[in-house]
């Protein structure tokens, strides 16, 4: 029965206005938040560690993704998503109105991790009622978030040398694409009459995959206990998806900001790292068309970033590594480990996964990278100033 719901469940066709739907809502949803990463050090003005940002763009996207799950089926999906602009909105123009100071620069990357958070889970739930490409478009969304805003911030920036309010004047009417393409989605008619149906008589709807013209089958709510019981299906996921996240970030936080080279790439390490990760990551979230990577192996790239951040640790005390351009790939496959774990434990997820708990597994998934990006960012408060002060270069 499973295989026969995976081979059904990947050969579905779904119209083209409801894959670039999901695109874009994933590219819009991520954009303000990978900004905010790229431009840390400028933000902190050397005051307080790059760890900082860390910590605030991804504690409060950490606890919404923790509770809003458990209630994600009495709000309903406009109302979630008009959210997610206005804070990213509201994240953009608090970071254009901080100037020096140092917390109101935090608080609007608060609001860029409220919105991150309350989008991952909204447009994962929401992907249940659509077919698994979407699960993939808006995967790949993400990964296209992270090369333009990082690649746009870096030219920007270093390149051009474009103030940094005017950068943020500019990413400003990005939340805004996110609305247009949320309105252009369409459900199926045969999942849109059973949300219906959900509405009216508060009861979830297990429909068979594998035998399209079964009737619906009503079936009670799952309770706080299922729902937390239902994740034992997916703790290999989950597992791989902290390991994963908790070493990346500690890279990207904690270890780029202490890696320099002399000229003439003196203080161009950590954009330019920060770009080939992210590139990493694009290709790795965009590659479900052609290459599903098997879910029993999706702990093996864990372990590699995990040996990935050993490595970076050892370039930021002794710079080892001479070349500029080396360590560039390097990040870029860093991007490519973390974007294989994620695309393949959503993916995965979403294909075993059936009926009531679909949507709850789908929605609170992604909190579990997040937790490894608050782990990275606690650690790096202390790996960070422990890297600087025995750094032998």
């Amino acid at each position: 029965m499973i295989k026969q719901k995976r081979k059904d469940e990947t050969s579905e066709t779904e119209p083209f206005r409801n894959v670039l739907s999901f695109i874009i809502s994933g590219w819009s949803n991520n954009f303000g938040f990978y900004v905010m990463l790229s431009a840390a050090k400028h933000m902190m003005q050397n005051k307080v560690a790059t760890s900082a940002v860390l910590i605030c763009d991804t504690l409060p996207c950490f606890i919404i993704q923790l509770i809003l799950p458990f209630f994600l089926d009495k709000i309903p999906y406009a109302v979630q998503v008009s959210f997610i602009v206005l804070f990213a909105l509201l994240g953009f123009i608090l970071a254009i109105l901080a100037e020096d100071r140092i917390y109101l620069a935090l608080i609007a990357v608060s609001f860029h991790s409220l919105s991150l958070g309350l989008g991952e889970t909204t447009f994962f739930a929401y992907s249940t009622k659509f077919s698994t490409k979407c699960v993939s478009a808006f995967s790949s969304g993400t990964g296209l978030a992270g090369i333009t805003a990082a690649g746009i911030y870096a030219i920007l920036a270093d390149v051009f040398h474009v103030p940094f309010k005017v950068i943020l004047y500019i990413f400003l009417p990005v939340p805004i694409f996110m609305l247009l393409a949320f309105s252009i989605s369409k459900p199926s008619q045969l999942k849109q009459s059973n949300n219906n149906i959900l509405q009216n008589q508060n009861v979830d709807l297990l429909v068979s995959d594998a035998i399209p013209d079964q009737m619906p089958v009503k079936v009670e709510k799952l309770s706080f206990a299922q729902k937390l019981n239902s994740l034992k299906s997916i703790s290999m996921f989950i597992l791989s998806l902290f390991i994963v996240y908790t070493s990346q970030y500690s890279i990207n936080q904690s270890v780029d900001s202490v890696i320099d080279f002399p000229p003439p790439y003196t203080s161009k390490h950590y954009t330019f790292s920060q770009f080939a990760f992210r590139f990493g990551i694009f290709l790795a979230r965009s590659s479900l068309p052609l290459f599903k990577f098997p879910y029993k192996f999706i702990s093996i790239p864990s372990i590699f970033q995990v040996l990935n951040l050993i490595l970076f640790c050892f370039q930021a005390q002794f710079l080892f590594i001479k070349w500029f351009w080396a360590v560039q790939f390097l990040s870029f496959v860093e991007g490519l480990l973390g974007g294989l774990v994620y695309v393949t434990a959503m993916y995965w997820t979403s294909v075993q996964s059936s009926g009531v708990e679909k949507e709850f597994k789908m929605g609170i998934i992604c909190v579990f990278n997040n937790f490894g990006i608050v782990v990275a960012s606690c650690l790096g408060f202390w790996l960070q100033p422990y890297l600087k002060e025995h750094k032998k270069w």
